[in-house]
């Protein structure tokens, strides 16, 4: 009996492997199968688009980048792996948005992790005038005073050098995690190529 359509199979039909299962069916019944899954496959990936992806990338970066500042802000040492959770993140945003699987994937997450280490390093003047405000190391400030404070902040010595490790380090672990990225994307792109079924004689 043709699993797929219920009728009757001579036993002059050959078994057929399928994504590693063994089915004794019409051939007709097979390639149907086969043809439909493969083109909705075809149709869900063309549906993907990088503009969808980029700004899915992008969230993920700039919530990574939040993370990471306010941990660097408040630790004495430079968090190693932050270019690859940094990295990690924008992927999932860029996944989860239905970004496309294609060649500019990987400069589009990479464009934008570097975008989050920016954001992020300007960011942590923001975490230290609220952590004075909170701490009352500035009496008397406003809320209306922070983006003068901030100013103020960047222009002194020790936070213009302090943004200029973050913006190295944080770029130069992105790179690092750019590398395990492409690594990682190889065997993605060979494991989605695995999902377009083929037929195949069981000899």
């Amino acid at each position: 009996i043709c699993p797929i359509c219920g009728e009757e199979v001579s036993d002059e039909e050959k078994y057929r492997l399928i994504d590693k299962i063994v089915y004794h069916a019409h051939l007709k019944c097979m390639e149907e199968r086969v043809n439909e899954n493969n083109e909705s496959l075809l149709k869900e990936e063309a549906d993907k688009t990088y503009i969808e992806g980029f700004v899915g990338a992008l969230i993920g970066a700039i919530l990574a980048s939040i993370v990471c500042a306010i941990f660097s802000t408040f630790s004495n040492y430079i968090v190693m792996f932050i270019g690859v959770f940094m990295i990690g993140l924008a992927i999932i945003g860029y996944d989860l948005m239905n970004g496309k699987n294609g060649k500019f994937k990987i400069p589009i997450i990479c464009i934008c992790a570097i975008i989050g280490v920016i954001i992020g390093a300007l960011f942590t003047v923001l975490i230290v005038v609220i952590y004075f405000m909170i701490t009352n190391q500035v009496p008397g400030a406003k809320i209306s005073d922070i983006p003068m404070m901030c100013i103020r902040l960047i222009q002194t010595d020790a936070m213009k050098k302090q943004i200029l490790i973050n913006l190295i380090s944080g770029i130069c672990y992105v790179i690092f995690g750019a590398f395990i990225l492409a690594i990682s994307e190889v065997g993605t792109i060979k494991k989605d190529g695995k999902k377009l079924l083929k037929i195949k004689d069981l000899e």
